[in-house]
């Protein structure tokens, strides 16, 4: 009651994204036309109402069972945590933007582009 095997991939499978040298220069940053770019402070309130979302509606509720004490460590805790892996993605984003000469990608495409083009130990 085993699924059938899958053929394996064709070879001649056309990729979606190319990759470039990563000697030649390129500044994605130069290629975007954005219509309204946001400037520092705009940008930083985006991503801290990003970071916060809908945890802030119970925050209250988690220090009133954990603790105030507790839940301050904790709270910075995951600050550092999530800051760390907001700078892993946007790095990597940046790095793909590099190599495939794109000015900017959504989360599913750079997913997606990640996996097609990713070095992998």
């Amino acid at each position: 009651s085993k699924p059938p095997p899958q053929p394996p991939p064709d070879a001649n499978e056309k990729k979606k994204y190319v990759v470039y040298s990563e000697k030649e220069p390129y500044d994605f940053a130069a290629h975007r036309n954005i219509a309204k770019p946001t400037n520092m402070i705009e940008s930083t309130g985006h991503l801290i109402k990003g970071c916060l979302g809908g945890g802030i509606l119970g925050i209250h509720e988690a220090y009133m069972k954990c603790g105030l004490w507790t839940a301050l460590v904790i709270t910075v805790i995951f600050g550092f945590y999530i800051t760390y892996c907001v700078h892993l993605l946007v790095k990597s984003a940046q790095t793909l933007y590099q190599r495939l000469h794109l000015t900017e990608m959504s989360y599913p495409d750079l997913a997606e582009a990640s996996l097609e083009v990713g070095t992998f130990p």
